[in-house]
């Protein structure tokens, strides 16, 4: 069996998602989804509404992330 080392900046050279690509696929979501930020989102208990219409961009960005 052949072993391979592991070499760290091998793997720093490979990133394959940039923040510039969440970024992007999120701003694209946003825009799939008509995604308006409520006023109150920051609040410790935002309503349920509020929380599914968030997690669905970040499902819809997941979805456009996987296709790069």
């Amino acid at each position: 069996m052949n072993a391979r080392e592991f070499n760290d900046e091998e793997a720093q050279n490979q990133i394959c998602i940039t923040y510039d690509d969440v970024n992007g696929a999120v701003e694209k979501a946003m825009r799939i989804r008509r995604y308006i930020r409520p006023n109150n989102i920051d609040n410790l208990e935002p309503p349920p509404e509020q929380i599914a219409q968030t997690a669905e961009v970040i499902q819809e960005a997941t979805k456009i992330l996987s296709y790069r």
